[in-house]
């Protein structure tokens, strides 16, 4: 299956030539000639919905949706301790993880790595391979956005002091089980994506 999964608001919308097991939502088809993407999203918009665009053509599909937005690049790591504890940080009232936009001429992994370090203070922090990207949207100075973050996955010491970066609106920062419920009653869904994904090899 080729897929991609945007989170828009509280919608969800795929972009995928199969239909995910066990879906119920709304079905589009984005082959039909009468298929209109602009009007296809503005159906989506502030609304709660699970969406599949289906298509024979993914990467075709995809660039027409990225056609109509702004896109951001961003990357950020899943930070993992001796213990296999995630970092997580504290950002505007929700648990996330460490992330920010890409600088001209960084790489996304260098982006990754200062992005981690300089909002949680880390001294020392191992980079270990790609696991995904998230997509999502959002409004900015009235337009819409399509951000795309680049995850990878990271190792730390847990002993290392914690410096939440504060201009980041980052107030706190803490060591999670994967299973811990704590952050996962008050987080985001992209974020939880990111956590389940399988780390390398397995």
């Amino acid at each position: 299956m080729q897929k991609y999964k945007v989170y828009c608001g509280t919608s969800t919308l795929w972009i995928t030539n199969e239909i995910p097991a066990g879906f119920s939502g709304v079905v589009k088809n984005m082959d039909e000639p009468a298929f209109a993407v602009k009007t296809a999203w503005s159906e989506i918009q502030d609304r709660d919905l699970e969406v599949v665009w289906i298509t024979h053509n993914v990467p075709l599909a995809w660039a027409r949706f990225q056609s109509i937005f702004r896109l951001i690049h961003a990357a950020g790591g899943k930070v993992l301790n001796e213990d296999q504890e995630v970092l997580f940080i504290y950002r505007r009232e929700k648990w996330d993880l460490a992330k920010g936009k890409v600088d001209k001429g960084e790489t996304l992994e260098e982006a990754a790595v200062r992005e981690v370090m300089e909002e949680c203070g880390l001294g020392q922090l191992d980079l270990q391979h790609f696991l995904l990207a998230t997509y999502h949207i959002y409004e900015l100075k009235n337009k819409w956005v399509l951000k795309t973050t680049f995850w990878y996955q990271m190792s730390a010491t847990r002993h290392q002091e914690l410096i939440p970066q504060l201009e980041e609106d980052i107030t706190a920062m803490k060591w999670m089980s994967p299973s811990d419920q704590g952050w996962q009653a008050n987080t985001f869904a992209s974020i939880k994506d990111v956590i389940e994904a399988p780390m390398y090899g397995s």
